[in-house]
Order: C-alpha cells, then sequence, then structure tokens
C-alpha cells in the first residue's frame, strides 16, 4: 500500500467555551494561543445576540450571528491557522444567555 493515500489522524484541540457573562464590547482574548495549525475552525453561539471574532485584536473577522454557527474548513484550501494565533471575542449587543464555543481540528502529522 502507498502510504501517501493513508489518511492523516486527526486530532481534536480542547474547547474554548466562553460564557455571556464574561463575553464583553471591546475584543478580549479567549482561550491560549493555538499550539497546534487548526485545520477545521467551528464556532458556536448559543447567545442571544451577535458574536464577532478576531484574529489581531482589531478587526472584525468573522461574525456570528445569534444561534447561530460557522465552520471553516482551512485545510480543504490547503490553509492552516498557525501556532501561535490568538482568538478574540466580542459582542455586537450584550448577550443575556448562553455561551460561544470554538473549536479546532489538527492533523497528528505537520
Amino acid at each position: 500500500m502507498n502510504v501517501n493515500t493513508i489518511p492523516e489522524p486527526a486530532r481534536f484541540d480542547s474547547l474554548i467555551e466562553v460564557p455571556f457573562g464574561s463575553i464583553n464590547a471591546a475584543y478580549t482574548a479567549i482561550g491560549s494561543p493555538l499550539t497546534h495549525q487548526w485545520r477545521i475552525i467551528d464556532i458556536v453561539n448559543t447567545t442571544n445576540q451577535a458574536m464577532y471574532i478576531s484574529f489581531n485584536g482589531v478587526a472584525n473577522n468573522i461574525y456570528v450571528p445569534a444561534g447561530g454557527f460557522r465552520v471553516y474548513d482551512l485545510f480543504a484550501n490547503n490553509l492552516r491557522e498557525p501556532i501561535g494565533t490568538q482568538i478574540f471575542l466580542k459582542y455586537e449587543a450584550a448577550p443575556a444567555s448562553g455561551k460561544v464555543v470554538v473549536m479546532g481540528v489538527y492533523s497528528a502529522v505537520p
């Protein structure tokens, strides 16, 4: 069997969960900087307000509507979110319930 056809094992990074009371109007770093190159990013917003995600703490990079989610398969386009990336979160209006969950998938083979 050709080893190039064997799929790489997927690994799931620890969840980043932010309860509604910990989300602010200004960008706040959530979780630690990434220690793996994420190939898939999944963001779930169970709050009652829209949220913004940033990768530099300044620009609004991703908008997630109230009760919505976003999934980005970076690897499908041969991309990865690099090690050391910090994720930031802020609200559009203060939420009264729910949480935001960020999940990442990386390869066991860099």
